[in-house]
């Protein structure tokens, strides 16, 4: 499956856990001009569906750090990106 541009792993699919440290938007491609999707609460937990991150739009991140990854998640059945300096590994 593919959102915006990349590759997106079917959620039978998911590699592991990631675990925000804040609220964070999900978002339908890597940056933060696409599509909002929902917001992953801070402590929320959601599956990260491959093994690497990819490279998108810079922005700041959750400890105030510029950043350009891009975690592929799927939250509330659907595919999206969550910024990779927001979440950490479960």
């Amino acid at each position: 499956m593919t959102v915006g541009g990349a590759h997106q792993a079917a959620p039978s699919e998911v590699r592991s856990v990631k675990t925000a440290i804040d609220d964070v938007t999900v978002r339908r491609g890597p940056g933060t001009s696409t599509e909002a999707l929902g917001i992953i609460p801070k402590g929320g937990v959601v599956p990260h569906t491959s093994e690497h991150n990819v490279q998108g739009e810079v922005y700041i991140d959750c400890t105030n750090q510029e950043n350009n990854y891009w975690v592929p998640v799927n939250w509330n059945g659907a595919s999206g990106f969550v910024a990779a300096g927001c979440v950490i590994a479960q």
